[in-house]
């Protein structure tokens, strides 16, 4: 008997019992274990700490001395053999109802575990995983574990690839690499070998630069991983008004030096720099665009920019109704001129008294960083959708310019008068000159995920036919157990062989061989602790447990201005 299968057949046995089980001792020479017992997990006593130590909160024990147990011995050639069992309990055991909630009716199985890896590949977090297994399972009494093991499932997770996960990212992209020459990928360490910085962009991201980067969005305030690097998209819009991604990066810092080497892998991927680029006003970005993208235009992103006129408002303002709409009205205009822009926007801050406001005067004197609605640095109409002249241009004359060819008996538009750019067809045409659309695009046929999506959708197209039918569920069932037995034999499968779930989440095996190590988690912009206002701190000094008086020397929640001896000494005064 192989061991897995000793201890499950001894904790299928306590579960039918009704008690818990846990490992007392083992002993292993050379890689195997050669001896192990197994306890009531009622076994032996609670252990006290040393008094001299403060117990923040003392825990009832359920240990009361019970003498079960079960041990096995291994012999060469037969495998684990029972050496001594002991089958008296001196408590009771757990009731039906109740056994649910026993530690070994909790333990996750490979259905639980599979629906939560397929969860945390959705990025559902583990309460809702365990509610919509709950739905799944047919309910609470089903489900066979609690919200516990799920969250700690998913910490076990994240640990199987802790120290090792910056090594497998980049191995997965040597691997894209190999099987796509046209996917581009580069990254950087610091001296002690951690990741530092990261870019990477595919085949398709590359040529949605290439028909419609002239415009390029550059967020870092999205999100950041575990070890806290900045996520650094690059993005757009294509000629339908959706949103397209270019390429990406993670950074460590967010500092000019890393902004200059990601702008300048973008660049080196593309062959070319964007005609403009959007992002927020952090002076990083800006010194890096200045000196890595030389001819792009560089320009501040308004929602930005207006989404901290709340905080630069004086408190009694936060309310007006009349500012907010005049704010609005000036600054997302479509048709207001420079000179109108000024003089509108003047008058505003000398009507609300915000002319000598620090932040609105520097806003003011840098607004040629600014992106409005529509951009002001090209001679375009309201209708105007990119920065390209002779598109610009030729829109000046789209209100009577059909009129023009009707009357000449021009049927086919000509092809200087097109907009490209925004032709919701597959005529659209690169805006970067020098394009070849015939990338390699990387797109590998797994067979495997092919097979496997096709038993799954088999196996629940069976389920849901036969639900509510306990004869054809018996019958179900039972093929699949034959199916199993003919694939596995009577084969346990091992917590070993469970692992293999895990390597399939993360696509490959933790690597034995680690060059790169995984960053330090670093500090971004904003992650400073809040400022607090003299009340918060009073009303959170005043809810600290164990604070003591500093006249009185008396625990409690009192301010130590109105404490007992103060009172006494201002009498005694009086």
């Amino acid at each position: 008997m192989t061991l897995d299968r000793a201890l499950d057949f001894y904790n299928n046995y306590a579960r039918y019992v009704g008690f818990d089980t846990r490992k007392k001792g083992s002993k292993k020479e050379k890689d195997v274990i050669t001896w192990i017992y197994v306890v009531c997990s009622r076994e032996g006593t609670k252990q006290r700490k040393n008094e001299q130590h403060e117990v923040k909160r003392k825990r009832s024990s359920i240990k009361c001395f019970c003498n079960a147990k079960v041990s096995w011995k291994f012999f060469m050639g037969v495998g684990y053999v029972i050496q001594s069992f002991v089958e008296e309990h001196n408590h009771e055991m757990v009731e039906e109802r109740h056994k649910r909630f026993m530690k070994l009716n909790r333990n996750l199985d490979l259905v639980h575990q599979k629906f939560i890896l397929d969860c945390a590949n959705a990025n559902i977090g583990p309460t809702l995983s365990f509610s919509l297994l709950k739905e799944v399972l047919g309910g609470l009494d089903y489900v066979g574990c609690t919200v516990l093991e799920v969250r700690n499932y998913r910490r076990d997770l994240r640990a199987y690839v802790e120290g090792a996960d910056a090594q497998m990212l980049l191995n997965e992209m040597r691997r894209k690499k190999e099987l796509c020459g046209a996917f581009t990928y580069e990254f950087e360490v610091n001296s002690k070998d951690r990741l530092t910085r990261l870019f990477w962009c595919d085949p398709t991201a590359k040529r949605n630069y290439h028909l419609y980067g002239d415009i390029v969005s550059f967020d870092t305030t999205y999100s950041t991983n575990r070890y806290c690097m900045i996520f650094a998209p690059f993005t757009g819009k294509d000629n339908h008004g959706r949103p397209v991604t270019f390429a990406a990066g993670l950074l460590s810092k967010e500092n000019a030096d890393s902004f200059s080497w990601l702008f300048k892998q973008f660049v080196k991927c593309m062959g070319v720099a964007p005609k403009l680029i959007v992002t927020d006003q952090d002076l990083g970005m800006k010194v890096a665009i200045a000196e890595v993208l030389l001819s792009t235009r560089h320009r501040w992103c308004m929602w930005h920019i207006m989404n901290k006129v709340a905080d630069k408002l004086p408190k009694n303002m936060l309310g007006s109704e009349e500012l907010k709409k005049e704010l609005n009205a000036c600054v997302w205009s479509e048709l207001i001129e420079p000179d109108a822009f000024e003089e509108s926007w003047h008058a505003i801050m000398e009507r609300y008294g915000l002319a000598n406001n620090d932040w609105f005067s520097s806003m003011f004197a840098s607004r040629k960083f600014w992106v409005p609605a529509f951009f002001r640095d090209f001679p375009m109409s309201s209708l105007i959708k990119t920065t390209s002249l002779s598109e610009s241009q030729n829109s000046f004359f789209k209100s009577h310019i059909f009129c023009v060819l009707k009357y000449k008996f021009v049927k086919l538009i000509p092809e200087n008068l097109r907009g490209w750019r925004w032709l919701k067809s597959q005529f659209v045409k690169p805006i970067h000159g020098g394009f070849c659309d015939d990338e390699e695009i990387l797109s590998v046929v797994d067979e495997k995920k092919i097979a496997f999506k096709n038993l799954y959708a088999l196996f629940f197209e069976i389920a849901q036919s036969i639900e509510g039918n306990i004869d054809q569920i018996n019958a179900f069932t039972a093929i699949i157990e034959e199916g199993k037995k003919q694939l596995f034999g009577s084969v346990v499968l091992s917590s070993t062989e469970k692992r293999a779930l895990i390597e399939n989440f993360y696509g490959s095996q933790v690597p034995n061989i680690i060059e790169v190590h995984p960053p330090n988690v670093v500090s971004t912009k904003g992650s400073g602790s809040r400022r607090k206002s003299k009340k918060e701190s009073a009303m959170k000094l005043a809810m600290k447990p164990g604070r003591k008086c500093g006249n009185c020397h008396v625990i409690g929640h009192h301010d130590s201005r109105n404490c007992k001896k103060v009172n006494e000494k201002t009498k005694q005064r009086q």
